[in-house]
Order: structure tokens, then C-alpha cells, then sequence
């Protein structure tokens, strides 16, 4: 009985296997012909003047992204759990030519919180024409040293929940804008698994199917989400559980300042994906294609990166 439905299977993952081989390359084509068109008409984004609300403001790639709208004369909306550290990156925005800067003192697990920023920054200026969903923490910790869920709660209340909840509250305000947009920051582990960070990409890739889904629902608006690798932020800090600790000395790792020039372009093409350096991208076309490939690579890459971290403690 067993053997006819495990050949079944298999005849079905074969046959869709060389279906998609066949029609790879008119799909690629297809795709490339589409990126084409949806570079070529978007409006584009000068935020000369225009409200863009970006939670996370108070550090790492919330606030670079803050300082490069500033010097476009943005006005902007800074929202952080600091309101010490929030106010510093407030007062170097007006330096730096926003037109008008707000600083909002949040916590985004909290909606009430969320509800309150949105509600008076569409209410005030009668649109969001930007939102920039940052605010994130991670996780480190192996699932088989965890006694509950609240671990995965913590985190997923954070990157997932203050997400869908910024948008459902801006939906409004977006819409009567010009053409309203939003930015979600993800993770290339919102693409792919890693060890010691399954909270996270819980949160990273239910952030992505909430997004691929709405885009759908609201078609009249831009939304895009950012995959960034490694970024010298305070991702050490934020983490929920010892595990997994990050070299930030690493030369390598990309700066803020990067990453907030990655993101402010895909907004301005109003792409719907952004996939942070060469290797990403490499694995954001492959992953699912050749998902025990991907899998090896992340898994070396993962245990590397765990030993160094173990050796120095």
C-alpha cells in the first residue's frame, strides 16, 4: 500500500522537477522582462518633504537610515524604546536639514504603542508617504535547551507582531499618499535556516509571508523588504538567549552606512526585494531550487562561525 503512494510522490516531484527545467528558461526571462518594466515605471522617491516614519531609529540601520532622509530634507518620524539616545539622533537629523523631526518613545510589542505613533503622525500630516519598519531584536538558543515558548514569544512579538501591526495602522495614511511605501528589514535569515536562530527565522520569514501576501491585497502601494547579511549594529545586545554571538570586528561586515544606502535605493525603485551582497543573492535565487545544497552551505557556514564565537569564550 505504501509503495504506490511513495511512487506517486515521487513521479509528481520528478515530473515538476523537469517541468520546471523546461520552462526555466522562459520563466527567467519572463521575471527579468518584469524587474525590467517595474524598474522603468516606477515614480521613484524624493524625500524632499515627505513623512517617513522609521521605527528601531536609535541605532545600527534605523539610524543611518534617519540620518540620509534628514540630509534629503525628510520629515521624519523616529521611533525607539532610548528616549535618551532617540532625542541625540533627533537633534543631529534637524542638523542635518530634515524639515521637520518628531521623536516618538515606543515599544512595538506594545500596539497601543504602534497605534499611537501612526495615528498621530497620518493624523498630523494628513499621510504616510513612507514607512520603514525596522525594529528588531534576535536569538540565540538551540530549541532543545528551551523549557517554553516564551523565548520564540519575546521575539516574534518584536519582529513580527510590531511589523503587521505598524502596517495594519498606516494602511490608512498610506493609501492617501502619492504612493505610499513600506520597508520591512528582514535578515538573509529570513530566507534561509540557521542553528541557534529558529526564533528568529520563525519571526523573519512570517514577516516575508505577510508582506508576499499584502502586496497582492494592496496593489495601489510599494512594499519592499530588505535582506541584509551581518551589519555592525548592536544585534548582540538585543539577542534573546547567550548563543550565537557575532565578531562584529570583522572587517568584512558591512557598516550601517551601507546598508542604509541599500535600503533608501530599493526605495527609490520601488523594488519589492532587496538582497544584501553577492553571496545572498546567490542564495536567494537557489535556496529553494536546491533546498539540501542550501542547507550544507548555511549548516558550514553556521558551525564555523559558532566554533570562533566558542573559542573566545
Amino acid at each position: 500500500m505504501g509503495f504506490p503512494i511513495r511512487l506517486k510522490a515521487l513521479l509528481h516531484r520528478c515530473l515538476a522537477s523537469l517541468l520546471f527545467a523546461l520552462a526555466f528558461p522562459f520563466l527567467s526571462i519572463t521575471e527579468t522582462g518584469l524587474a525590467i518594466h517595474e524598474a522603468l515605471t516606477s515614480p521613484g522617491f524624493n524625500p524632499k518633504d515627505e513623512v517617513c516614519i522609521v521605527t528601531g531609529a536609535s541605532s545600527g540601520i534605523g539610524e543611518a537610515i534617519a540620518y540620509k532622509l534628514a540630509a534629503k530634507q525628510a520629515k521624519l518620524v523616529l521611533v525607539a524604546r532610548r528616549k535618551d539616545v532617540l532625542e541625540k539622533v533627533g537633534a543631529k537629523c534637524r542638523s542635518l536639514g530634515a524639515s521637520d523631526v518628531r521623536c516618538h518613545v515606543a515599544d512595538v510589542t506594545n500596539e497601543d504603542d504602534v497605534k499611537q505613533f501612526v495615528v498621530e503622525t497620518g493624523s498630523h500630516f494628513g499621510k504616510i508617504d513612507l514607512l520603514i519598519l525596522n525594529a528588531g531584536i534576535s536569538f540565540g538558543l538551540y530549541a532543545r535547551d528551551c523549557t517554553s515558548i516564551e523565548p520564540y514569544t519575546q521575539v516574534m512579538a518584536t519582529n513580527q507582531n510590531g511589523f503587521v501591526a505598524g502596517i495594519i495602522h498606516a494602511l490608512p495614511y498610506l493609501k492617501k499618499a502619492h504612493k505610499g511605501r513600506v520597508v520591512g528589514v528582514s535578515s538573509l535569515l529570513g530566507l534561509v535556516g540557521g542553528p541557534t536562530r529558529t526564533g528568529y527565522c520563525a519571526s523573519k520569514f512570517a514577516m516575508k509571508g505577510f508582506l508576499d501576501a499584502i502586496r497582492l491585497e494592496e496593489p495601489s502601494l510599494f512594499f519592499t523588504m530588505v535582506y541584509p547579511g551581518v551589519v555592525k549594529t548592536e544585534i548582540n545586545r538585543t539577542r534573546v538567549g547567550p548563543k550565537g554571538d557575532l565578531d562584529l570586528n570583522d572587517p568584512n561586515i558591512m557598516m550601517p552606512d551601507e546598508a542604509a544606502d541599500l535600503v533608501l535605493d530599493a526605495v527609490e525603485r520601488g523594488t519589492r526585494d532587496q538582497v544584501f551582497t553577492f553571496q545572498g543573492n546567490f542564495m536567494y535565487f537557489f535556496k529553494d531550487v536546491f533546498p539540501r545544497v542550501r542547507d550544507m552551505l548555511v549548516a558550514a557556514k553556521a558551525r564555523k562561525m559558532i566554533k570562533a564565537t566558542e573559542k573566545k569564550e
